[in-house]
């Protein structure tokens, strides 16, 4: 890979746009990766052939597929950072940002970019960024290989959430660069491990390999109860991971689940995934049940009703929880799953 190349941007929307009718809208921000240098319209003072402010008038022209939308009276300025001094390493090094970051309630964002890589294809690394807007300063809080040598243990992105809990602390989870093939598995492969991070000393831990032989795309913390919802790449599974307890609270309902990386949350704390025949299940941490819904989503052109429910996994719900789900438009499908057995096709998983 170039070296010249080895880089990526850092973007930041430092003053949203201010339309005639309404107020400036709340700062936002958002990673984006970078192949080739980009025209900049004005260095940002104090960081000069690093960063770029840009706040020209064409970011409010609107794309002709918009129709007619209200326009902003003035454009936004937006602020663009270089992350810098990346390691141009093997055929395949692809820096990037995957998983989103978040901005704790220190006001300072933090996100994670990989290189893409892990196992054959050379050593994976990832790195934990912090982004200062009033100082707007951008430095490396965490290299996982420092924390997570290991190369059994999956370091070339974090793809899932960077998210900040209760007790101050940021977790996330690792991901492979690679898909793992068959014989990485048996060679003794462990897939994603979890990392967190505490701003206010610095430290960082690794919480283990929560979910064994498995990777962690996407996650959806919890944090008025301690818990970090994922997928689980190969088995399909919903994980509910107690990272008070540091222990899986719930882990099942891969046979139903299809979607793959999407989990929302309501109010109540409930996580809620996609089905095969394109309903939403409910999962309540209070009970610790599976319970699929009525509801369809829009996109399978079918609206809710009644239909017989779905069967939960065998020795959970059993076939008579599915004939009452069939009555009722719900079935049960509690119950947490066994060991992970071995890993799938390497075609499963997916970047």
């Amino acid at each position: 890979m170039n070296p010249c190349r080895a880089w990526m941007l850092f973007v930041w929307l430092v003053a949203a746009a201010t339309a005639t009718t309404a107020a400036a809208a709340t700062a936002a921000a958002a990673a984006a990766t970078a192949t080739t240098a980009a025209a900049a319209p004005a260095a940002a003072a104090g960081h000069p052939g690093d960063a770029l402010t840009c706040a020209e008038p064409v970011l409010l022209k609107a794309p002709e597929q918009a129709g007619q939308v209200e326009t902003a009276g003035s454009p936004p300025a937006v602020y663009v950072r270089l992350f810098k001094d990346l390691p141009a390493e093997a055929k395949g090094t692809l820096w990037s940002s995957w998983g989103d970051g978040c901005i704790a309630s220190n006001g300072k964002y933090y996100t994670s970019i990989g290189n893409h890589l892990d196992l054959q294809a050379g050593a994976g690394h990832s790195r934990l960024y912090e982004f200062d807007p009033a100082a707007r300063t951008l430095r490396v809080l965490v290299n996982v290989r420092d924390v997570v040598p290991d190369a059994a243990l999956a370091g070339g992105k974090i793809h899932a959430r960077t998210e900040e809990a209760a007790d101050g602390w940021l977790y996330f989870a690792t991901y492979w660069g690679k898909v793992p093939k068959e014989a990485d598995w048996e060679a003794g492969f462990q897939g994603s491990a979890l990392l967190r991070y505490d701003p206010r000393s610095c430290k960082t831990e690794s919480l283990g390999v929560p979910v064994p032989k498995q990777g962690l795309p996407t996650s959806l913390m919890d944090p008025k109860r301690d818990l970090i919802y994922f997928y689980a790449v190969y088995s399909g599974d919903l994980v509910a991971y107690d990272f008070a307890r540091r222990e899986v609270k719930y882990r099942g309902s891969g046979d139903i689940q299809a979607g793959s990386r999407n989990i929302m949350m309501d109010a109540a704390g409930n996580a809620y995934f996609s089905t095969a025949d394109g309903r939403l299940a409910r999962y309540s941490p209070d009970t610790g049940r599976v319970i699929v819904t009525k509801a369809r989503l829009p996109a399978s052109g079918r609206a809710a009703d009644g239909a017989a429910g779905v069967e939960g996994p065998a020795g959970a719900a059993g076939a008579a929880a599915g004939a009452a789900g069939a009555a009722a438009g719900t079935a049960d499908a509690a119950g947490a799953a066994g060991p992970a057995g071995a890993a799938g096709p390497a075609g499963a998983a997916g970047a």
